[in-house]
């Protein structure tokens, strides 16, 4: 039934998007039906003499993870994360983001099912580069990334991956309840939307999850480390806010660029200054580590914009998830200028979690 289901998507692919876009949706065909091949039951692994004691406890919680998104966070698994797939490779897929060179909105792709998409993703990292580097042959700035996991919305049963199983438990935590959350709700056409509202229930979940262990210093340290995310993006967005007015300029284009490269060089020396406040923590050097650019910071605020909002409108609905993932579907049902608007009212008025 799976595989059905994945070709009736490529072809009706095909069919909108045109004969340019044949390879890609056979790539991703291909890569998605690895995906469902190869996998293990976890108990089948848990049970093996020959598989290492450390991914044994890292499946097992996993699977305790799991249990409680189901049964505290009403995130439903389905038929998720129950088996074990080992990738020979470091990122379960490549993420190909672009943008214009004087521009602060990330292009975007017309995909079935899900609308339009800022990103587009490979299964093999020769075949991400290749568009990539078509992209800057258009003149683009391009992203190319790896990512730890993916959701597929619900459409199978998403595997537990080498390339995330043995990631710090809070990390596996949040990517787990992230992307079970895209499984409650996914509103099309809204990408930023979908990937901050599932930050948003990713973080809390952590936070009950920490709690109901009574972890306090896990539980403080990750406070810490959502403080310190959270004050890397506002400082991206003021970067991106300067960028947005310089680049509504009529400067020439030389011009621009040695004023973009001047905010950029600015940029960095704001997080020198955050990094002295949190007493040389060096999360983010990896970040800078590259040259900033366009399509990069754009990638960052489709997961981070709204989380704010997202983590104001829990607070509201008393920290009831059923009640919040209620309240935020009415949300995605608005027109989508009226639902921006709502958001950024939300990180604006009332009351913030302490």
């Amino acid at each position: 039934m799976n595989l059905v289901i994945l070709l009736a998507v490529v072809v009706i692919g095909q069919l909108c998007a045109g004969c340019q876009t044949l390879g890609y949706y056979c790539q991703a065909a291909q890569g998605q039906c690895e995906m469902l091949t190869g996998h293990r039951d976890v108990p089948e692994i848990l049970q093996d003499p020959a598989e290492p004691e450390s991914l044994k406890q890292r499946l097992r919680l996993a699977m305790e993870l799991r249990t409680f998104a189901e049964t505290n966070l009403g995130l439903p698994a389905g038929g998720s994360y129950r088996t074990y797939k080992k990738l020979d490779r470091p990122n379960s897929v490549w993420v190909v983001t672009a943008s214009k060179e004087f521009s602060t909105e990330l292009e975007s792709w017309w995909y079935p099912v899900v609308g339009r998409f800022t990103a587009r993703s490979y299964f093999d990292k020769a075949r991400a580069e290749h568009y990539a580097q078509t992209l800057r042959s258009e003149g683009l700035e391009v992203h190319l990334g790896g990512a730890r996991a993916y959701s597929t919305l619900g459409w199978f049963r998403d595997p537990l991956l080498s390339t995330f199983i043995h990631e710090p438990d809070t990390e596996l935590a949040e990517l787990l309840f992230h992307e079970l959350a895209h499984r409650r709700l996914f509103i099309a056409n809204d990408a930023a939307f979908n990937e901050s509202m599932a930050t948003a229930v990713g973080q809390a979940g952590v936070r009950r999850w920490l709690t109901a262990q009574h972890n306090a210093t896990a539980l403080a340290a990750y406070h810490q480390t959502t403080g310190q995310r959270q004050q890397f993006f506002k400082l991206l967005e003021i970067t991106r806010d300067e960028l947005r007015r310089l680049y509504a300029t009529d400067l020439r284009a030389p011009d621009m660029r040695l004023q973009k490269q001047a905010l950029h060089s600015r940029m960095h020396d704001r997080y020198l200054e955050l990094k002295a406040q949190w007493n040389g923590y060096s999360g983010y050097d990896s970040w800078f580590a590259k040259p900033p650019s366009n399509p990069r910071m754009a990638a960052m605020a489709t997961y981070y914009k709204y989380v704010p909002a997202f983590d104001k409108l829990l607070l509201q609905c008393g920290d009831d998830l059923d009640q919040f993932f209620a309240e935020a579907a009415a949300l995605g049902k608005l027109p989508a200028a009226d639902r921006r608007a709502q958001l950024e009212r939300l990180m604006k008025d009332g009351p913030s979690r302490p």
